[in-house]
């Protein structure tokens, strides 16, 4: 069982935490809206903030509504550190943030979906060195994990 956080509950991450879920995965999930996290009571960890969903977690998705609010939770990971830690980011975001942070999250040794999200579906995550994301939604044993 993988340790996966999500963090952004809202009509979006709701249904693709629920989908991480189903395929077994063990969660620790943060929002804002408490409400939005009460209806992972049970299913996930409930936390208080995104540290505790990063500290928590092997791989950290976001569905958040846009790039500020991206790049306040980013700058928070890079202090802590994100050495190892692969990030996955679903939100709303200007491109030229999406791509600074992306290239700050590999300077810090985490790995990132965060750029070239087209190419990253389109080409497959094995070239782009991400293929443990993939197999995670897929719900199969990464080698190398």
């Amino acid at each position: 069982m993988r340790k996966v956080g999500f963090i952004g509950l809202g009509n979006m991450g709701r249904g693709m935490c629920k989908n991480l879920i189903l395929k077994g995965n063990q969660l620790t999930v943060f929002d804002i809206n408490q409400d939005a996290m009460q209806s992972f009571k049970g299913k996930a960890a409930l936390v208080h903030s995104p540290l505790e969903v990063l500290k928590n977690s092997e791989v950290v998705f976001l569905s958040l509504p846009n790039s500020a609010v991206v790049e306040k939770i980013m700058n928070e990971f890079l202090n802590e550190g994100v050495q190892g830690k692969i990030i996955v980011d679903t939100s709303t975001s200007y491109p030229m943030s999406t791509r600074s942070l992306h290239a700050k999250i590999k300077a810090a040794g985490g790995i990132s979906s965060m750029a070239d999200a087209e190419k990253f579906l389109s080409l497959g995550a094995d070239r782009l060195g991400t293929s443990r994301i993939i197999k995670l939604v897929k719900n199969e044993t990464a080698t190398g994990y």
